[in-house]
């Protein structure tokens, strides 16, 4: 685009509106838009604060089991042999 200071309405590379004002360049992008007939893509839902809770929950749930199992199954390691003397 060419630095001159002014907004331009560009499509398919082709500059259809020059303008100084950028509010003008605005309606009239939006009239062509209208114009056009272009429909944006549909937004999927975000998920309910309830269905982000159920899977943090979960997630949690998961890393608590696998760190729990990770312990246990390294536990026999760090266990001494041999008789308690002290008793």
């Amino acid at each position: 685009m060419p630095k001159d200071g002014r907004y331009h309405v560009v499509i398919k590379d082709k500059i259809v509106y020059s303008t100084k004002v950028l509010k003008l360049a605005q309606l009239k992008f939006t009239a062509l838009l209208k114009e056009m007939g272009y429909l944006p893509k549909k937004i999927e839902e975000k998920p309910t604060t309830d269905d982000v809770k159920d899977t943090l929950n979960k997630q949690r749930l998961d890393q608590l089991s696998r760190a729990y199992d990770a312990f246990w199954d390294n536990s026999y390691k760090f266990r001494k042999g041999g008789r308690l003397n002290k008793r």
